[in-house]
């Protein structure tokens, strides 16, 4: 884990036993990471993070410090940014945490963010029923190995951190009233930018970074704009390129998935059938014959 845990900002972690961790998401959600474990046997660890730590269990967690570690309910624990923590497993135990980085949170709640915020939103929530299917998407997300690319965990987890601190939401909602849309000249941009970069993995945070917004200034008002999220247009792009593709050229499905940025053919067609209600496949062969 040190190595995972250098790179989710750990400041220390040392645990008295080996522990393994899978699947993990390092390194491709900018500013979050993922880990899950499972052991079949009791242990004690040390920790501090200089990210916001978000871990649900199977089984509670014993002995951890006070009050950097926040109960927020439903097997859901938090532990506060850049402050020690100490624990007990109780086995046979099962968890999936998450980390956000500090500049994720205050690029997503537009705020700068401390431990002190943390603790005040954190002890306001009680029993998210909004958590076990984010977490479990972003489980799939990285079991799977991001077939969508960065972008969808990126998404969620910026839905993750605005939910979990309802203070903060409160004051944006606020700020929100002005009218939630990107200039059209800027929209304009950052559609070219979409398209001349559809094969590459998207970030959320660069297409905000080059609209000159946060990522939370960006989601809200790009759906403004356009009626979708950041995420959903791509896909919509990426399908529509590959739909182009396969009427235009002779190349294969698997290469059409590669040069329209799907993680494979499968995922090109379960996005195909979904913005178009045709697979790839069919979509050739009726073309196909059409044409002859």
């Amino acid at each position: 884990m040190s190595d995972v845990a250098a790179q989710l900002g750990g400041h220390k972690y040392d645990s008295s036993r080996p522990i393994s961790f899978g699947p993990v998401s390092v390194g491709v959600w900018k500013g979050a990471g993922l880990t899950a474990a499972a052991t079949s046997f009791e242990f004690s660890f040390e920790a501090a993070f200089s990210s916001l730590v978000i871990t649900t269990a199977s089984r509670n967690l014993a002995d951890v410090s006070k009050p950097h570690r926040i109960d927020v309910g439903g097997h859901f624990l938090a532990n506060v940014p850049d402050q020690d923590y100490r624990g007990r497993i109780i086995a046979p135990m099962s968890c999936v945490t998450l980390f956000l980085s500090k500049s994720l949170l205050e690029s997503a709640l537009d705020v700068r963010y401390t431990p002190s915020m943390a603790i005040e939103n954190l002890s306001q929530i009680r029993r998210p029923s909004f958590m076990p299917p984010l977490m479990q998407a972003l489980f799939e997300d990285a079991r799977n190995g991001h077939p969508a690319g960065p972008l969808l965990g990126e998404s969620i987890v910026a839905a993750v951190a605005h939910l979990l601190h309802p203070v903060e939401a409160g004051k944006m909602e606020i700020r929100d009233r002005r009218s939630a849309r990107i200039p059209l000249r800027k929209l304009n941009a950052v559609r070219d930018l979409i398209h001349a970069r559809l094969a590459e993995p998207l970030h959320l945070e660069d297409l905000a970074d080059f609209a000159g917004m946060s990522t939370r200034q960006f989601s809200r008002s790009f759906r403004g704009s356009t009626g979708l999220s950041p995420h959903q247009f791509i896909i919509r792009a990426r399908v529509e390129h590959a739909r182009k593709l396969i009427l235009s050229t002779a190349h294969t499905l698997d290469e059409i998935a590669w040069f329209s940025g799907f993680a494979g053919r499968n995922h090109m067609a379960t996005s195909f059938v979904k913005v178009l209600g045709i697979s790839p496949s069919h979509f050739r062969h009726t073309h196909a014959k059409s044409t002859s």
